[in-house]
């Protein structure tokens, strides 16, 4: 699994008050890849857990298409239990 090589941004994605900004540098931060997981609601959906350059952590979920590009479809700063999972894999 891996990034897609572009996104678009989709208004759902905008609920939780997630910037664009914060959504490319949460996915495409040159320091820190993602965490990428297979959603268990729709497996075509993909969840990245991931961080800022300025460390803010957030969640961010797309739907990949064929052509390599994805749809971000959710994006909100990181939850308590995704928080607890990031870290422990960062760890490693």
């Amino acid at each position: 699994m891996r990034l897609p090589d572009q996104i678009r941004i989709i208004s759902s994605a905008y609920k939780h008050g997630v910037t664009d900004e914060q959504i490319y540098d949460s996915l495409y931060n040159p320091y820190r890849p993602p965490l990428l997981l297979y959603s268990q609601v729709d497996p075509a959906t993909v969840l990245a857990l991931a961080e800022t350059e300025d460390g803010e952590l957030f969640e961010v979920a797309y739907a990949p298409e064929p052509n390599g590009q994805a749809r971000v479809i959710h994006a909100m700063p990181m939850r308590d239990t995704y928080r607890k999972r990031y870290r422990k894999k960062r760890r490693k």
